[in-house]
């Protein structure tokens, strides 16, 4: 077909795939009026909005250089010409040169001096600014041109619609023109086409399928008759209303919903309700293992009563998930895609399910049963579709109803399946589909309205964005997930297995040599095992209270589960060096002998001695919270560990001989590191090298097989998923090259951190002692020796009720005063500035870092999602504003914390105001606008959220960025759409 004319093409872009490696996307710009007709194979051409161009080319331009990060592109100067792309590409390479004070290249002017279409733009059309809305008002005056209407036309006055289409005209020409003129005589270019509808579609708030570029394309049309025809869309609104689906973005519906006044009322009692129930609950389910303890345990410790004691623990466990399949059922029902109110009886109703099923999965047997054919019948039970052979992981499914899991699918711990958005008030549900043989690596997120295919990998971290379909048979990683063609292995030819005579074909007998081993271990020698330990815990604590006496028996009371938790530790110190002895890089089979003993090994690890860790940390001992000790530890499990390094990361205590740190490397809280993964029918283990002063930030991830070369950074939240050089930076997942400064191998002391432990822990220490002497006091001293009293008859029902309260409310209002505590004595009063980083006040801010890190689950196991927590975090100093909800955050400076009205905060979500540097502490202040959300494990630091921003989950704003309206997602964050109010309930 014939070239159209220069004045009658407009912009499109197409989203095509690169022919050589066939995964590298393309986006070709053409200039082709009739781009709606071509016939073109693969994704359907776009035409651009420039109003949408303009947003995220300011947004880029104000966050140009930030981070050292700089855009380039065609598009920052709107799609005209190819070249700008390479000029756009220049000034960012002299961007570059001179932040490291190099001499700019020169680079050619245009011949032509060209508009730019990313300045101010006219028409009202730039963020921030007071658009021209139409207003109509009622007039008799006539245009010429107008022919006789009716009554109702005259609400729409032609005048006033031909002068606004009149004044945005000659904003965007520069040329004064009248009705009668026609468009095609005043040479209108592409972008004048594209920025003229945009300021028309805002100004008269229309669509594109109400206002097409097509109608600037009629070069007789005049400007009378577009005027007539936004005069008839706009008495077509008045007479049948726009349809929703095709209004355009606009922030002004992203109104909250509000409940009536008797629903708002009742919204604090029916939250109590929901607690109480949930306190019920923990009673009633410890109600028959108590009864049976209370009849048939016999008051001498001997092998039938550790047997009797570890059959208490199985029933416990069965009745927790008979009782809960019954509430679910009978509170909840089946769960459909929809919209709930938040804090209604339907959201108080899941929201009791969700606690009640958390607890289930962390306090009992179903914690250890993770992955077997017992948990998918639970799931099953729970309404969720589970296929055969699958393996799921405790607590990655919520909305039973609204999941699928393919047969031969597995799901690693800490992954997330999450069906739900809390936003301006409403409940959004949404299915989520899972494949058949899909690997779910550990910390994935799987958002809501998403579906996997079959044989689908996600790597560790990685975030599905919602309403995502994964293609079958492709492998997936990073935050958005982006499709790569392989793994990172990592592996040489000549790797060493443990076991030469180990084939790499899976059997059927390796598999129920595993299978078996498995279950040996989850149902009877880890039962066996906690039983014994929980024996041990309560004789020591006799002993030393019928010794020491009443004042030193509760300040001591930390003793007895350090000793605990140090007998498991040499457990597992002898199993790992028995069972798999040293360690190194290789591939075995999964469900192998090899995999077998691992297995074993790690459940003693993660299951016995971190839990039991935990708890002696939570009691005040300053040992569990030791990092020599720690240190100490770890190198007896085969970790090396170089001076002046401490590894607080839990994933560290399985690495074994697989990792290998320098000296003075800095460990962010929640980091993760994953020598270990399962490929294609092998559990693969790569060896990790940390050189000396590697700094790793904050909740960052770092695979296996990766060498990180010295005075490396990880940067907080990011993943290094190949080897860094030395000097070298990883931000997000991209590497960059950073001049060194010689304060960079500063770091704060061994000393010091031990130093902010020992203040944690004498804190913690002290509440713990007045908890028990207040205990021993109201039970007059006999609370401990009540087994070993053969005429004691306390009731069953009361023991029960007496445990859910301890654990139910108790230890959530114990974990409320600690944290007051802590900020009261450890930090005080936070401000903005910076510091250094052994100042003593920083100290001190570690302290309570940790605190917060250690106690805050346990307060949210009871009462996230309710103003409970919004109580907490407000009487710690942050400013929170009307309606929030906060469902398991974690801020750590609440001081320099403001949120905005109708906010969400989701489960995991944190809000950091601090910057740690080798050199020094800083601090800023985070504002969050109003009817913000933020997405499951989100988290902002040191950036600022303006008013109506979205974050995808695991979307992680840093260094100072400030993001105006819209979705976001990923590491360095990117915008993926407008921000769109929530479909609202139906009462």
């Amino acid at each position: 077909q014939p070239m159209p004319p220069r004045s009658g093409t407009i912009p499109v872009s197409i989203k095509l795939i690169c022919d050589n490696d066939r995964k590298t996307p393309l986006i070709s710009t053409h200039a082709y009026a009739i781009y709606d007709q071509l016939d073109i194979e693969g994704p359907k051409e776009i035409g651009l909005n420039l109003r949408n161009v303009q947003r995220r080319n300011i947004l880029f331009e104000s966050s140009q250089g930030n981070s050292d990060t700089y855009f380039a592109g065609g598009w920052m100067y709107g799609f005209m010409l190819h070249e700008d792309a390479i000029v756009s590409g220049l000034e960012a390479a002299n961007a570059i040169l001179e932040h490291y004070h190099h001499p700019p290249h020169k680079i050619l002017d245009r011949a032509v001096k060209m508009p730019n279409p990313f300045s101010t733009p006219k028409g009202g059309n730039s963020i921030g600014s007071q658009s021209m809305t139409y207003k109509p008002e009622s007039s008799k005056t006539q245009d010429l041109e107008q022919p006789e209407t009716s009554q109702s036309n005259q609400s729409f006055d032609f005048d006033k619609i031909s002068d606004h289409v009149l004044a945005l005209i000659e904003e965007h020409t520069g040329q004064q023109v009248g009705r009668f003129d026609e468009l095609g005589s005043i040479g209108l270019t592409s972008i004048t086409i594209s920025s003229l509808q945009s300021s028309l579609q805002d100004t008269f708030n229309l669509c594109d399928e109400e206002l097409p570029v097509s109608l600037f394309l009629q070069s007789d049309k005049t400007v009378g008759s577009l005027s007539r025809d936004i005069q008839n869309l706009l008495l077509a609104q008045e007479t049948t209303g726009p349809e929703p689906s095709n209004i355009l973005p606009n922030l002004a519906l992203r109104k909250p919903f509000v409940n009536s006044a008797m629903a708002r009322f009742m919204s604090p009692i029916l939250q109590i309700c929901s607690i109480a129930w949930f306190v019920v609950f923990i009673a009633v389910s410890v109600v028959p293992s108590v009864y049976f303890l209370e009849n048939i345990f016999h008051r001498d410790f001997s092998l039938i009563t550790l047997l009797i004691a570890t059959l208490a623990m199985h029933l416990h466990a069965i009745t927790s998930a008979c009782l809960l399949v019954l509430l679910k059922w009978i509170f909840l029902g089946k769960q459909k895609e929809g919209v709930v109110g938040v804090w209604t009886p339907a959201f108080a109703a899941r929201w009791i399910i969700r606690k009640c099923f958390s607890f289930v999965c962390y306090y009992t047997l179903w914690n250890w049963w993770g992955g077997t054919e017992l948990m998918n019948i639970f799931h099953r039970l729970m309404g969720c579709r589970v296929g055969v052979g699958a393996s799921i992981a405790p607590s990655t499914v919520h909305d039973f109803d609204l999941v699928t899991i393919g047969e031969k699918t597995k799901i690693c711990d800490n992954a997330i399946i999450n069906t739900s958005d809390v936003s301006l008030g409403v409940l959004s549900l949404a299915p989520v589909s899972i494949g058949a043989k899909c690997m779910i690596d550990s910390g994935v997120l799987i958002e809501r309205g998403s579906k996997i295919e079959s044989n689908v990998t996600l790597t560790a971290r990685t975030v599905v964005p919602p309403f995502q379909t994964l293609p079958e048979g492709t492998l997936w990683r990073g935050k958005p997930a982006e499709e790569v063609t392989t793994d990172v292995e990592n592996c040489t030819e000549n790797t060493t297995r443990c076991d030469e005579n180990e084939s790499m074909e899976k059997g059927a007998t390796e598999f129920n040599i595993f299978n078996g081993v498995r279950l040996l271990t989850v149902f009877f020698i880890a039962p066996v095992l906690m039983t014994c330990s929980l024996a041990l815990l309560l004789f020591l604590y006799m002993e030393m209270y019928q010794r020491v006496g009443f004042w030193v028996f509760g300040a001591l009371a930390w003793a007895p589960p350090t000793f605990v938790w140090l007998s498991n530790m040499c457990l597992a110190i002898s199993a790992k060096r028995v069972l798999l002895g040293r360690v190194v890089s290789g591939a075995w089979p999964v469900g192998g002998a090899f995999h077998a003993r691992k297995f074993i090994v790690d459940h003693l690890i993660e299951k016995h001695c971190l839990r039991w860790r935990a708890a002696a940390g939570g009691t005040g001992s300053f040992l569990a919270w030791s990092v020599w000790l720690q240190v100490f530890l770890l190198r007896c499990l085969g970790v090396k560990i170089g001076k002046g390094t401490d590894l607080y990361v839990e994933s560290a205590w399985t690495c074994y001989d697989m990792l290998s740190c320098g000296n003075n490397v800095a460990w962010g809280i929640g980091s993760e590191i994953h020598p270990w993964k399962i490929r294609h029918g092998s559990l693969i283990g790569n060896t990790i090298n940390i050189s000396d002063e590697v700094y790793i930030g904050s909740t960052a991830h770092v695979e296996g097989g990766v060498n990180l070369g010295r005075r490396s950074i990880v940067a907080g939240s990011s993943a290094a998923w190949h080897d860094l050089e030395e000097n070298q930076t990883v931000v997000g997942t991209k590497n960059y090259s950073m001049k060194f400064d010689e304060n960079h191998a500063k770091s704060y002391s061994m000393i010091a951190r031990e130093c902010s432990n020992m203040m944690a822990t004498t804190i913690v220490c002290v509440v713990f002692a007045c908890m028990v002497w207040l205990s021993l006091l109201i039970n007059k001293h006999e609370w401990l020796v009540h087994y070993y009293d053969e005429n004691s008859t306390k009731p069953v029902l009361v023991s029960s009720l007496i445990l859910a309260l301890a654990v139910g409310l108790a230890l959530p209002l114990l974990v409320f005063i600690l944290i007051m505590l802590s900020k009261i004595l450890l930090v005080g009063q936070v401000t903005v500035g910076e510091s250094d980083i052994d100042n003593f006040r920083n100290i001190g801010t570690l302290a309570f870092w940790r605190v917060l890190s250690l106690f805050v689950p346990h307060f949210h196991q009871a009462c996230s999602g309710t103003l409970a927590e919004s109580v907490l975090w407000s009487m710690l100093g942050a400013n929170i504003g009307t309606s929030p909800y906060i469902d398991g955050a974690l801020i750590f400076e609440p001081d320099l914390v403001t949120i905005g009205d109708y906010c969400s905060i989701l489960e995991g979500g944190m809000i950091v105001s601090h910057q740690v540097s080798r050199t020094a502490f800083s601090y800023v202040h985070v504002s969050i606008g109003d009817r913000c959300t933020l997405g499951v494990a989100s988290k902002v630091q040191q950036s600022n959220l303006e008013d109506d921003v979205i974050l995808v989950g695991r979307t992680v704003p840093m260094g100072n960025a400030v993001l105006k309206s819209g979705i976001f997602v990923g590491y360095p964050p990117q915008r993926i759409g407008d921000s769109m109010p929530p479909s609202r309930p139906r009462w």
